[in-house]
């Protein structure tokens, strides 16, 4: 009964922190799931963590400026419902505003803000979605290929550009329902890939990033983006007991979270004269991607969820003592304008010196000075294209999103529940229910297996062929 005495009490400013090692943190803002919100099942009101959260960052990243926010904690203390919101079904997400986490209600925030700023302007609003498993990054709104082997995505640093991920998809979003019918694809593809891999839980991170770009008649573009990042639980390898591909899984999550914290604390040795080790940031797919958010151009929050009990005091005061270092560093955001001609111009300097270089050293089959003309070239490319190309691009590759779905199984998001269907269990209540097979009225012949051209098709340990 004393390992689940609760030692966390809280104040609208501060969270006081028993046990064995008594100690007081202040923050911006407190919310205790065990007072607020009781009508949502004694979680906070998601409207109360948005209005406190979700609106300034939209109202920095309408003007101009890259934001991020993250999420940090402990396994299965709520940060996957802060930031996505209900948990159980994809179909549950798309159609319960009342649910919604933080990042569907600043993604709808950004669209009703955007436009009501528009002045004539051409605007182009697009989205990604990533999630990084075993420090391989994946592509969750990407068609999955016939062979079913999947790319593992390379993270690159430009000077002008900053991060960027090649070959990611960037879709192209007019309306909030386009926006979820991604998110909602994402989710879904993210819950076969961990049915295939046998895992017990979402053990990944994941970055859902809305970007837009206002065109100017002078020539000029403004751009802004928001990062809106869910990291995977850490959680002592002692205590879980796991084995094998579980085990893996748990060291690489737990290696990318020793480097992010690593990666602030020598950020809060610059504040004090000391020289940051830029380089530290590349030990990692996670820190590579969240180094302009904690160091650069950008505005940045975190959202520390913890558990009350006292069977978890390491675990919340480690959060705790994590989310105070974060509190204490200090970015420079800046309005982000550019000249399209000019930074296409640039671009295209950069392409001609690696041409000659080629040249020069006859090394026509140098793989890593190749790779780099096709990043620029097709750079170029994304910034030269027209609205209407884009999103005609981006309807060819809905259509073949929906064949995908289709081809395993999975119908539209909306299930009738009068008929028969199956439902996805998992021992990870985000990923529970969220693929549902609906089984036609007497089909001539029922299959559910592995292999492609069933009627359902399901891939995990132990599945056959048919």
């Amino acid at each position: 009964a004393a390992q689940h005495e609760d030692i966390v009490t809280c104040t609208p400013g501060s969270i006081q922190l028993g046990g064995s090692q008594p100690r007081q943190f202040e923050f911006d803002c407190v919310f205790d799931s065990r007072r607020e919100g009781k009508s949502s099942g004694g979680f906070p009101v998601q409207t109360q963590v948005f209005t406190r959260v979700g609106i300034p960052i939209i109202e920095q990243t309408v003007s101009g400026v890259s934001t991020c926010i993250f999420a940090y904690g402990h396994t299965g203390t709520g940060k996957t419902f802060t930031m996505l919101g209900a948990t159980g079904s994809s179909e549950e997400l798309t159609t319960d505003n009342e649910a919604w986490g933080l990042i569907p209600r600043i993604v709808q925030g950004m669209f009703d803000a955007l436009a009501e700023g528009s002045d004539g302007s051409e605007l182009l609003c697009t989205v990604t979605y990533v999630e990084i498993y075993n420090e391989k990054v994946r592509d969750l709104l990407a068609v999955p290929s016939d062979n079913g082997k999947e790319k593992n995505l390379q993270v690159h640093n430009h000077p002008k550009l900053g991060v960027f991920i090649a070959d990611l998809t960037e879709s192209p979003v007019q309306e909030m329902p386009e926006a979820m019918r991604l998110m909602t694809y994402g989710v879904k593809m993210r819950t076969v890939h961990s049915t295939s891999m046998n895992s017990r839980s979402s053990r990944s991170h994941t970055i859902f990033t809305f970007k837009y770009e206002r065109r100017y008649t002078t020539g000029t573009s403004r751009f802004g983006q928001v990062q809106l990042v869910d990291l995977a639980g850490r959680e002592q390898e002692g205590m879980t007991k796991c084995t094998g591909d579980r085990f893996k899984e748990l060291t690489f999550i737990n290696k990318s979270l020793f480097h992010l914290a690593h990666c602030l604390a020598r950020l809060e040795k610059r504040k004090h004269g000391g020289k940051v080790e830029w380089h530290l940031f590349r030990n990692s797919k996670l820190t590579t991607l969240l180094q302009p958010s904690l160091c650069g151009n950008s505005k940045t929050w975190m959202v520390a969820t913890l558990a009350p009990s006292k069977r978890y005091e390491a675990d919340s005061a480690s959060t705790l003592r994590f989310a105070e270092g974060v509190k204490k560093l200090k970015t420079k955001p800046k309005v982000n304008e550019v000249n399209r001609q000019d930074l296409v111009a640039k671009l295209q300097e950069e392409m001609e010196a690696l041409r000659m270089e080629l040249e020069t050293t006859k090394a026509q089959t140098d793989p890593e000075t190749s790779k780099q003309l096709q990043e620029k070239e097709a750079i170029i490319s994304q910034l030269q294209g027209e609205l209407r190309e884009k999103f005609q691009a981006e309807s060819r590759l809905n259509e073949e999103r929906d064949l995908a779905l289709q081809q395993l199984g999975l119908g539209s998001l909306a299930v009738d529940k009068t008929a028969p269907y199956l439902v996805n269990l998992s021992c990870d209540p985000h990923l529970q229910g969220c693929l549902t097979y609906q089984i036609p009225a007497a089909p001539a012949r029922l299959t559910v297996g592995s292999r492609v051209g069933n009627l359902v098709v399901v891939r995990g340990a132990g599945c056959q062929e048919e």
